[in-house]
């Protein structure tokens, strides 16, 4: 429907609604994993918001250097949810408390998941304590193996430290690659089901020719 619509900006409206349903639908799909559960997460995803809006307790890293995980609270706390922040550093001490974890991604494929720095560790725990982890999505970020992806990327030194002293080489990356391991994606499609190459193409040249 999105190709043969000559009106770009028909196009750009149907593929708005789509995305706008199906991160619904797989917001709707993570909640039955998780109602009920005390649920960690991290940085700032809309689906995962979401996905979190019926929940009763959840735990949240600050996520640095950002701190998106602040704004993340703030939003939940509007909807009644009861939060605990937690400092980054705190990861493990937050895990033992929770039932399962539920992160976002910014692209995904078979092999991993990319997401915000400080998902590897988060991932890690969940494996080591035997804690759920899920990852949930909309289907047009999965990235097939024949696309390359560029997630290695430095950002402003100065959001970590500002004005550090000279010779002091401070590094700021802001995503990171995540094998799925234990991890379960959770898209509109259902659980572990990957989108087909012929419509992840389908869909990345819907957004292209917008």
């Amino acid at each position: 429907m999105l190709e043969n619509d000559s009106d770009p900006w028909k196009r750009a409206e149907d593929l708005e609604e789509n995305l706008i349903v199906n991160r619904r639908k797989a917001s709707e799909n993570v909640s039955d994993l998780i109602s009920g559960k005390h649920i960690l997460t991290m940085s700032y995803s809309s689906t995962v918001k979401l996905s979190l809006k019926g929940s009763s307790k959840v735990s949240i890293l600050e996520s640095r250097p950002l701190m998106e995980g602040r704004k993340l609270a703030a939003e939940l706390i509007e909807s009644g949810v009861k939060i605990r922040y937690w400092c980054d550093s705190a990861l493990l001490c937050a895990q033992k408390e929770v039932d399962a974890a539920l992160v976002g991604a910014d692209a995904f494929s078979e092999d991993f998941f990319v997401n915000k720095v400080g998902t590897n560790p988060l991932a890690l725990c969940c494996h080591e304590y035997d804690v759920p982890l899920y990852v949930v999505s909309d289907s047009t970020k999965y990235l097939p193996k024949e696309i390359p992806l560029n997630y290695e990327e430095e950002h402003d030194p100065s959001e970590v430290w500002e004005r550090a002293p000279p010779g002091i080489d401070v590094n700021n990356p802001y995503f990171e690659k995540i094998p799925w391991n234990d991890a379960v994606l959770v898209t509109e499609m259902g659980i572990n089901e990957f989108p087909s190459y012929e419509l992840s193409s389908r869909l990345k040249r819907s957004l292209t020719e917008i």
